[in-house]
């Protein structure tokens, strides 16, 4: 289906979220890692007030996305290039695609009646063209 998101598709399909959807994954990996090390140098008791939870979370996620904005450009980037240099793929043009398919089998040696093969009328070279097909 296409066209049928109306004001979501449009807001969701912005180029302005691209850079954040590379970060999403790395920042979910490495969030933990920042929780538990802010739980592991506590020392003293914590008090819990609106202004402190605020500080913390954005705290929390500045050096999440940062973390993930590092490892984004230190690991994924060039492990990403490296994967795409070295599993290029060749287009094929259509005519050489059209050109494998009307290749002719060519039967060579003594043929029987039960096997396919050229009559006596067809010549080796016009008895079969494509893929399968008997012309």
């Amino acid at each position: 289906m296409h066209g049928f998101g109306g004001l979501a598709n449009s807001f969701l399909s912005s180029p302005l979220w691209q850079p954040l959807s590379k970060l999403s994954y790395s920042a979910y990996i490495f969030h933990m890692f920042i929780k538990s090390f802010n739980g592991g140098i506590t020392r003293t008791n914590t008090y819990f007030s609106d202004y402190q939870m605020m500080l913390r979370f954005w705290s929390d996620f500045g050096f999440t996305l940062l973390l993930a904005f590092l490892m984004y450009i230190l690991i994924e980037e060039p492990f990403g290039n490296l994967q795409s240099h070295l599993l290029q793929t060749r287009k094929s043009s259509s005519k050489s695609e059209g050109d494998a398919r009307l290749k002719t089998t060519v039967f060579e040696g003594p043929t029987n009646e039960l096997a396919p093969g050229p009559n006596k009328e067809e010549t080796p070279a016009t008895c079969y063209t494509g893929v399968g097909s008997r012309t």
